[in-house]
């Protein structure tokens, strides 16, 4: 356990039910009393073959455990906010495509598909949705015309395409909520 601040640790090993082994451990415990001579707590345990044991932790500290979980409820609220409000912006840009889509051949089935694969070449196309593989990129095109999707490679062979919108609005998530918390964490520490 590589934690300064824990005051007293209790190691207990069982075997059948019964204590074997107690080791104490903690930073309270004078160094040259500990089981092996480390600035982390730590301790050498042997167990025999195919025997099954229970390994027990107890944990005393008189740190500021108040602070530490008001910083982890503090990454429970940003992170389910940015979660709330990627799937707004998620919900609403399958709202502005659904249309578009739709008045194509298996468009919708297609959208789905770039859901679960926002990057994917005209063989990942034919391989969930069928037909030929000339069929796939003619499908890759007409969404790429209505700017659905993205062609990244620049190639005439094996192109691959992205789609923008669906990929940056995750990023954005992300990048939003990094920004938060950096700004919740710097009043918090201020």
């Amino acid at each position: 356990v590589n934690h300064p601040d824990l005051n007293r640790i209790d190691v207990y090993v069982l075997s059948a039910g019964h204590v074997t082994k107690h080791v104490v451990l903690g930073s309270l415990q004078p160094y040259s009393e500990r089981p092996l001579q480390s600035r982390s707590h730590a301790v050498a345990l042997e167990f025999l073959p195919g025997q099954q044991y229970e390994l027990l932790m107890r944990v005393r500290s008189h740190g500021d455990w108040l602070s530490w979980v008001k910083f982890m409820l503090l990454g429970v609220e940003l992170t389910a906010k940015d979660a709330v409000a990627v799937c707004e912006k998620l919900q609403a840009l399958q709202r502005e495509l659904e249309q578009p889509a739709a008045d194509l051949p298996k468009g919708l089935e297609l959208m789905n598909v770039l859901y679960q694969y926002p990057i994917i070449t005209a063989n990942g196309v034919r391989r969930h949705l069928g037909g030929t593989l000339a069929t796939a990129i003619s499908r890759l095109r007409r969404f790429e015309a209505l700017g659905i999707v993205r062609e990244i490679t620049g190639q005439k062979r094996n192109r691959v395409y992205r789609f923008d919108r669906y990929i940056e609005i995750l990023d954005a998530g992300w990048t939003e909520r990094k920004t938060a918390a950096e700004k919740k964490l710097g009043k918090a520490n201020a």
